[in-house]
Formats: structure tokens, sequence, C-alpha cells
């Protein structure tokens, strides 16, 4: 089940799903798949968290949690990741390529590559909290990137993810960040479509309501006679469906014309 939801990307029930598996009861001994299912739980938990969630004490025995560690870190870098991920992109970067057999040997390079990416975004995310508004450049230069284009394409990517609330000015080449407690994971982004089409439908329905009480206005005799003093009425307001198609009706001699001849229309039928 972890691994399936690390495919699909849902890494917050593929953490719970490993974390399932370290704190099933056991006799002691560590197999492969906890061996696995470690060694996942810490790549998943710092690309969902940021860092490495400890195994509270009471659901997993202190010499598990020792084996397992040392299992996953005899000749594994997994022991590292969480300190590496807090230093430099650069020398992240460096540490997972120098790393890399390693991570390739226990299938797990495709998950462990996304930390880079995680890491950059992390960073743009604190620069959040600290600015209003920054030029690509400078985004480019503190989260260590190569250039404005790559800044530009990853803070376009997060806010289209919901990972980042702001707005993108090309002309300017910069970014204005928002509230962060605007911000929304939306997962495949339903809940936005849906929330999307409710706020159409009421524009729809609000339109209706305006039109309706506007074609009441325009057909009321009184607001005929008032704004249009050169239209003839009947007894019973007879140029109202002249006014809902917008026909206006002024006090030259063709738009007499025209009033009288539709009038006498209606009195023959």
């Amino acid at each position: 089940a972890g691994h399936v939801c690390c495919v699909l990307k849902n890494f917050r029930d593929a953490f719970d799903s490993f974390l399932n598996v370290l704190t099933a009861p056991t006799d002691g001994c560590v197999s492969k798949i906890q061996v696995y299912a470690y060694q996942r739980y810490i790549i998943v938990s710092l690309l969902e968290f940021g860092e490495v969630k400890s195994i509270p004490k009471q659901e997993i025995a202190p010499k598990l949690a020792a084996k397992l560690a040392g299992a996953a870190g005899g000749g594994a870098p997994y022991s590292s990741l969480r300190h590496q991920f807090n230093k430099s992109a650069t020398s992240f970067r460096k540490f997972l390529d120098d790393n890399k057999k390693a991570f390739e040997a226990d299938d797990n390079w495709g998950l462990a590559k996304q930390l880079h990416t995680a890491m950059i975004k992390r960073k743009i995310q604190k620069l959040q909290k600290t600015y209003i508004s920054l030029s690509f450049a400078d985004v480019a230069r503190l989260a260590e990137l190569k250039d404005e284009k790559e800044a530009q394409g990853i803070m376009a990517q997060m806010i289209e993810d919901g990972e980042m609330s702001a707005r993108i000015c090309c002309k300017e080449r910069n970014i204005t960040f928002e509230a962060a407690g605007s911000v929304r994971k939306d997962g495949d982004g339903q809940e936005t479509a849906a929330r999307l089409k409710d706020n159409i439908r009421e524009v729809f329905d609000l339109y209706g309501k305006l039109q309706a009480v506007d074609d009441k206005i325009k057909t009321n005799p009184n607001f005929i006679k008032k704004n249009m003093p050169g239209l003839p009425l009947g007894k019973d307001g007879a140029f109202a469906e002249a006014s809902v198609r917008g026909d206006h009706f002024g006090r030259n001699p063709e738009d007499d014309m025209l009033a009288r001849a539709i009038e006498k229309s209606r009195h023959e039928k």
C-alpha cells in the first residue's frame, strides 16, 4: 500500500502505511520488509513534512529501532538524509549523486530524486514568510537555482498545485506572495473545480434574478411613461413587449409611426 501511494505521490498515506509496518507487533527480529519500510519511511517523511518524524517509543521496541537504523544505515545513506536535507541545495544534490548507486540498489532512487525538488520548494515557501515580493533573479539566488527560468517554472508549478499562494508577473519578472493561510493543497484539483462550478452557478442565478427584475421594470407602464414620454401606451401598458426587446421609441415620426402600428396590430388580435 505504501509503495502504491508513493507512485501516486500521496505521501501522507504512504507515511502512514510504512509507519504501520514499523509499529506492528514483532518478536524483535528485523525482516527485509521492515528495512524496506524504514528506508521509505525516512524519504517519505522528508517529502511530506520536511523532517523525519520520530516514531513514538511506546509504539516500537527500542532494540528494534536500533536494529532498523543499523540495517538501513549499514553501507546506505538513509541515516544521513535528515541532516543533509537541511544543508544547501547544491550540497544535497551532490550527496544524492554520490549515493545514487546505493539508492538504486534499494529501488529507491526515483523517490530519493524527488527530495531535491522538495527541498527547493520548501526554500521558496520559506521566502513567502519573509518577503512580500521578489524578482525571479532573487528567488533563483536565494533558493540556489540555476537561473530565473528555472525559478519561474518551479513557482508556477507550485501555484498550480496549491503549494503556494502568489501572483507571477512575467512583464515585471517578479512574484508577489499572498497570505500563507490562503494556500490550499487540493490533490487532483477536484475541490477547486467544484468550487469554481458553484461560483459560476451562483453568478448565473444572480444574473437570472437581475434580468427578471430588469424586465419587470421595463414593462412597467409608469417606467415607460417617465423614461419614454413619446411612446403611446394603451390602458393595459400595450408596449411592454417592445421594452423587453430593448426597442426605445423617441419623439421622431418614425418611432411614433412604428408604435402606432404595433398597438393597432395588438388591438386587432
